[in-house]
């Protein structure tokens, strides 16, 4: 099975993996700083947040040692499910380049 690249949204420009670090990094093709979008990861933690209650709730541990387990357990299963989906799908890359009209401003564009 072949990796789909993570792709630059300004210049589209092919990302490696070791290209992005957890924080800004700046993109080869054109020097935006580019990030995995944070929706991603917020999505990751919440599937691995369901999944650990879920598991806690089917080995039954008592309610003192699930509430105990359920903060490493998700964060465990939130990193390998990361892992897994990131080499199955690339995830969202996201730059801090603004697309929408300047702050402050009520939409109008001035020309």
């Amino acid at each position: 099975m072949e990796r789909k690249p993570m792709i630059c949204p300004e210049c589209h420009t092919k990302l490696e993996r070791k290209d992005i670090r957890p924080n800004w990094s700046c993109c080869p093709g054109c020097g935006v700083h580019v990030r995995i979008a944070e929706q991603w990861i917020i999505k990751q933690c919440w599937i691995g947040f369901g999944t650990a209650i879920l598991l806690l709730f089917m080995i039954g541990p008592g309610i003192w040692v699930s509430l105990l387990l359920l903060f490493p357990l998700t964060v465990l299963i939130s990193i390998l499910l990361g892992i897994a989906s990131a080499v199955v799908t690339p995830p969202k890359i996201e730059s801090d380049v603004p697309h929408g009209p300047p702050p402050g401003s009520i939409g109008f564009l001035r020309k």
